[in-house]
């Protein structure tokens, strides 16, 4: 009889311990799951590179931006001016079709030239559903050059969601200034 409550003994000892395994490796993926995403940074091949923390993000966001204060703008009247999306789309616009060709045989005619699409969403949605809405933005946007024949290795992606928002309002005015594609452009 002893060694049959030893036996119980050890196998609920053994349940415990796998159940406290289990509840700490679902606190893990849990904590990783809940901690906010940075931006999706796409490589050269198409496939992401990882993720920023939001610590880098915000280093980031200030080296280039200092502090938020200068968000940059449309390019004017040149041929890397933001692209406007509907709402909860991630669909160019046929009315882009001359500025993306524009752009386009920029590349192609300095090859030291790089440009980072960066998706924006509105405040509308929670922050993962804009980041992604924002990845496919930027990639919609990669994806038609390329397909103009922008050469890949000239292009990447990033998505700052609703992060960085150009019109801080809520009007719909400001949600449409908001749900856009911009170029940073630089050389190497």
């Amino acid at each position: 009889m002893n060694h049959t409550r030893t036996r119980t003994s050890s196998k609920n000892d053994i349940v415990r311990l796998l159940s406290v395994l289990l509840l700490l490796g679902l606190l893990v993926v849990s904590g990783c799951s809940s901690a906010k995403k940075g931006a999706g940074v796409e490589g050269e091949d198409g496939e992401g590179t990882g993720t920023l923390s939001d610590e880098d993000l915000a280093l980031q966001n200030q080296e280039r931006w200092a502090d938020g204060a200068a968000i940059p703008n449309a390019q004017g009247d040149g041929p890397f001016q933001d692209i406007l999306f509907d709402f909860d789309s991630s669909s160019v616009r046929s009315e882009y079709q001359p500025m993306l060709r524009d752009v386009t045989a920029q590349l192609k005619g300095d090859s030291s030239m790089r440009v980072e699409i960066e998706g924006h969403c509105d405040n509308r949605g929670t922050n993962e559903y804009n980041m992604a809405l924002g990845e496919r933005r930027a990639k919609s946007v990669a994806r038609a050059l390329y397909d103009l024949g922008a050469p890949a290795e000239q292009l990447a992606t990033v998505s700052y969601g609703e992060e960085l928002p150009i019109a801080p309002g809520s009007s719909e005015e400001d949600f449409g200034k908001n749900r856009r594609a911009h170029f940073a452009v630089s050389k190497r």
